[in-house]
């Protein structure tokens, strides 16, 4: 499990704004990692586009790091009950 948890965090994704002039990297363990904000927005659409793109990049990150438990598992040959709602439930918004 520390071997896939290294691996996310050298993973990256990113999300961005509805208005698309924000981008957000983030990291598969949800650490952001880069912010560009594209000049011309005032305070209050920059305020609200870095956090529509910071929630994309969180959610894109959960996401894959839920794919990437379903392929370990998958490898190892595990079959835990339940582990797909809670992945799922895991990523759900």
């Amino acid at each position: 499990m520390q071997e896939l948890n290294d691996r996310m965090k050298s993973e990256h994704v990113s999300g961005t704004s509805a208005c698309g002039r924000v981008t957000v990297g983030v990291n598969c363990v949800g650490q952001v990692q880069s912010v560009d904000i594209e000049e011309g927005l005032d305070k209050s659409s920059s305020e609200q586009a870095v956090l529509e793109a910071t929630n994309q990049a969180g959610a894109t990150a959960k996401e894959t790091y839920a794919n990437a438990i379903r392929e370990m598992a998958a490898e190892m040959n595990l079959e835990f009950p339940g582990v797909e709602g809670l992945l799922t439930s895991f990523t759900s918004h």
